[in-house]
């Protein structure tokens, strides 16, 4: 009994080590390390989820695109960062504009119909809420008027070009879930395309 107990402790130790290992080298890898946060968590039947409240250079944990496909200073203007659940820290899709509206904190909601090919990124909120479309929002595009959103976009002016409702473009950004809405996004958006 007692060797078990050692050997449950020994593996339990071999794994904390191999979590704190990994957590130094993302904070080797990000040059204001002390500002931070994450969380894992692993949903049951679902995948593990690592949300950040800061930035970080995570090309380690880009799934099928390289991370430096997405300008990951823009997370620098991104107002309350930890109310964004990165599921992907960059993708690309393709798909219709549907409608633009600018948001009091400087950003764009704009409705994406998605081609088909990337209808699994939609989820039950998308589908009511946002009329069945994925939400791209380029940072800081607009007038600030949200006090709490001021400093994110101070000094900052963005390149992303905006398209016309009815442009069929190419958007990569970073793929998160809008926690406190409940429906997903690329939120912070590096560039929108035309396409033909």
């Amino acid at each position: 009994m007692r060797v078990k107990n050692i050997a449950a402790g020994i593996a339990g130790l071999v794994a904390a080590t191999g979590i704190v290992y990994e957590l130094y080298q993302i904070m080797q890898d990000r040059k204001e390390a002390n500002k931070l946060e994450m969380s894992i968590s692993t949903p049951a039947n679902g995948p593990k989820v690592t949300t950040y409240s800061k930035p970080t250079n995570l090309e380690m944990l880009a799934s099928n695109q390289k991370a430096s496909d997405c300008d990951e200073n823009l997370w620098n203007h991104v107002y309350h960062p930890q109310r964004l659940q990165i599921l992907e820290r960059c993708k690309t899709v393709t798909g219709t504009i549907d409608h633009i509206k600018p948001e009091p904190d400087g950003d764009l909601h704009i409705r994406l119909r998605l081609d088909p090919q990337y209808g699994g990124m939609l989820n039950e909120k998308n589908m009511t809420v946002q009329h069945g479309c994925l939400v791209i929002e380029p940072v800081c595009v607009k007038e600030i008027t949200q006090q709490d959103a001021i400093d994110a976009c101070m000094g900052f002016n963005s390149t992303v070009r905006i398209p016309k409702k009815g442009d069929h473009v190419r958007v990569t950004g970073a793929y998160i879930l809008d926690k406190p809405h409940g429906w997903t996004e690329l939120h912070p958006v590096t560039s929108i395309e035309v396409i033909q």
